[in-house]
């Protein structure tokens, strides 16, 4: 199944958030469960190290080659000039616009729906629906 390398960082959230919100959840599901956050692992590493590689090719760099920082309201933030942050936004953005081909486990929608679940708790929700549940036949 495609899909974008930024609905695979809601979907681990997601997963997440199911595991730790659920009063009742069945060994089955839960296995199930790990073995797709076992499947997003190593694609979001992979997502990640492209994106630093990315901040590392146009972040601003002292004379020993380091990254500068600067005071923002949040904090301390990455220095970048105006031009080499609009390319490195731009590259980040394309990165995850790409889609993968993962066969994720799919759950039965009747398991799932056995859950005590706070939607309101579980950020990308419909992530999760449109890949891991399987519609009862």
């Amino acid at each position: 199944m495609k899909i974008k390398n930024s609905e695979i960082n809601v979907l681990n959230v997601c997963i997440s958030q199911i595991l730790a919100t659920t009063d009742r959840i069945s060994g089955g599901i839960i296995f199930n469960l790990n073995r797709n956050a076992g499947i997003l692992k190593p694609l979001l590493e992979d997502i990640d190290s492209t994106r630093n590689a990315i901040v590392d090719q146009y972040v601003d760099k002292d004379e020993n080659g380091k990254h500068k920082v600067k005071e923002g309201s949040d904090g301390k933030l990455l220095s970048f000039t105006k031009e080499n942050e609009a390319l490195a936004n731009s590259e980040i953005e394309e990165v995850f616009k790409t889609e993968l081909d993962v066969d994720f486990i799919k759950l039965p929608l009747s398991k799932f729906e056995t859950l005590s679940l706070d939607t309101s708790k579980v950020p990308g929700l419909n992530v999760f629906i449109d890949f891991i549940i399987d519609e009862d036949n």
